[in-house]
């Protein structure tokens, strides 16, 4: 008659522990990824992390740093949470102005677009002056008659 040895008690628990050691990374891992993904794409969920956990905010930051030195993402948020408060897109407008190298670099794969990038920027900063002095005003712009905001153009 065969005899039925038992499993060895040590190797049955190794495995289960193994075995859930592994679920538990992946599921973190899946939650983590999403967290990320969330804060990566969406400036109110870095909002929320800075008003609440300003420590993880600052990791996130790093980390982005560390990646790509020429990250302004710190820069960009900061003047977009600044232009809430203060009415103006200025602060915005000199966080992305794109270096020397980049506009060489897009005159470059862009030569046969219609508008340079200097004709571009031009545009943007007469939007930015327009949208500085209309918050510096004593009237809020759309109370403003077509005539004032000519006006406030041509400052």
């Amino acid at each position: 008659m065969l005899l039925k040895t038992p499993k060895n008690s040590f190797r049955k628990w190794f495995k289960r522990g193994v075995i859930t050691i592994f679920c538990i990374e992946t599921a973190a891992f899946v939650i983590s990824y999403n967290i990320w993904l969330k804060v990566n794409t969406d400036r109110e969920s870095r909002k929320y992390l800075r008003d609440n956990f300003p420590f993880l905010l600052e990791v996130y930051y790093r980390t982005g740093e560390y990646i790509d030195s020429s990250s302004k993402i710190r820069q960009i948020d900061t003047a977009h949470w600044s232009t809430i408060c203060s009415g103006t897109g200025y602060g915005l407008f000199v966080a992305t102005t794109p270096s020397e190298e980049k506009l060489n670099k897009f005159k470059k794969e862009f030569s046969g677009a219609k508008q340079s990038p200097g004709d571009i920027q031009s545009k943007n900063q007469q939007f930015f002056d327009t949208l500085q002095s209309a918050a510096s005003s004593d009237k809020p712009i759309y109370l403003m008659s077509k005539k004032e905001l000519e006006n406030l153009r041509n400052k």
